[in-house]
């Protein structure tokens, strides 16, 4: 209803393509400035307009008004793959991304914050069950760049969150075993942040 957004997922997406198009292209014998500007470009953008200091995360925000949506969904973590972050931004990492009552739930990692009133670990979207929910469930593939993105400010930033690193990890892959059985693995399109139920 509040009209268009520039999304944080698709800013950060383009960014690494930027990025790797100016490593690829001396190789193709093509000049790189253009795509190094355009990385440049979208790296301001996203720390000047998609940051939000006040609450220490990024987020999606409306096309015409550039405010923030302030919607805390689990792609709002992608930033942290990149070398978008600084040291400053660990803060902010840690406070939404390892809090359990946000989204470092027993199986994380939940697609929108558990204590958004929106949130539903079964699913459901204004009383029906949604076929493929964004509200609340724990998807593998969301749930895998989330993982890369702590490890990766592990290493360059926070050494100090290896082992929430790790516990990530850990508490990801032990959702895809029904009833943490290693003989029965299982690969589901969403799981049930609080139960590791799968859809």
């Amino acid at each position: 209803p509040a009209g268009r957004i520039k999304g944080i997922e698709a800013t950060v997406y383009a960014y690494a393509l930027f990025r790797w198009l100016e490593g690829a292209a001396p190789r193709l014998a093509m000049d790189a400035s253009r795509w190094r500007e355009l990385a440049d470009r979208t790296r301001a953008a996203v720390l000047e307009r998609m940051w939000n200091a006040s609450t220490g995360m990024f987020t999606d925000v409306h096309a015409k008004t550039s405010a923030h949506t302030n919607v805390r969904h689990a792609r709002c973590f992608l930033p942290y793959r990149t070398d978008i972050v600084s040291a400053g931004h660990v803060a902010g990492l840690e406070k939404h991304l390892l809090d359990p009552a946000e989204f470092f739930t027993a199986f994380p990692v939940p697609s929108l914050a558990a204590d958004d009133p929106r949130f539903s670990a079964e699913g459901e979207w204004k009383s029906r069950r949604a076929g493929d929910p964004w509200n609340g469930r724990s998807h593998p593939a969301v749930n895998a760049e989330i993982g890369d993105a702590l490890a990766h400010v592990a290493r360059a930033h926070a050494p100090h969150l290896r082992a929430q690193s790790a516990a990530l990890l850990r508490r990801g892959m032990r959702m895809m075993f029904h009833a943490g059985e290693l003989h029965r693995v299982n690969s589901r399109e969403h799981y049930n942040p609080l139960t590791g139920h799968a859809s």
